[in-house]
């Protein structure tokens, strides 16, 4: 009986198929899921593996128009720091999982209206297959 258990326990569950890739930032790591399989209207970034704890959701990728919803505990984070999130997130969703670390994120609520947290260098311009520019959200 405590064999079984064990097995049940050892056994991995299945890969999400809606699951398009992720990315860390040192302290958490964030995975983007699509809405759909066939021609999705949006997609989802979640913290750490806990779905409860969505960051980013991006809807209108069918219409063109692109609006931005974040999360408890992350809407308050500088401009900067969501504009890169936004980012890899748009990099992990087109392109799988990314090779360089996201910016780094600071701690949740009161701390990410703080001036100075995270870091403040520009990453290198993310480029999706068959776009000249980078996307961005209103929102």
């Amino acid at each position: 009986m405590r064999n079984q258990a064990a097995q049940a326990k050892s056994a991995k569950a299945p890969a999400d198929p809606l699951e398009r890739g992720g990315f860390g930032d040192g302290r958490d790591r964030f995975t983007v899921c699509a809405s759909s399989l066939v021609a999705p209207d949006s997609f989802q970034v979640y913290a750490n593996g806990n779905r409860a704890d969505l960051v980013l959701i991006v809807s209108g990728l069918t219409t063109g128009s692109l609006h931005a919803t974040w999360g408890d505990g992350w809407r308050e984070a500088l401009l900067e720091w969501k504009r890169r999130f936004q980012e890899h997130a748009f990099d992990a969703f087109y392109n799988g999982p990314a090779p360089a670390p996201a910016p780094a994120a600071p701690a949740k609520a009161a701390a990410l209206a703080v001036p100075g947290v995270g870091s403040t260098a520009s990453p290198a311009p993310v480029r999706h297959r068959g776009e000249d520019t980078v996307r961005f959200c209103r929102g």
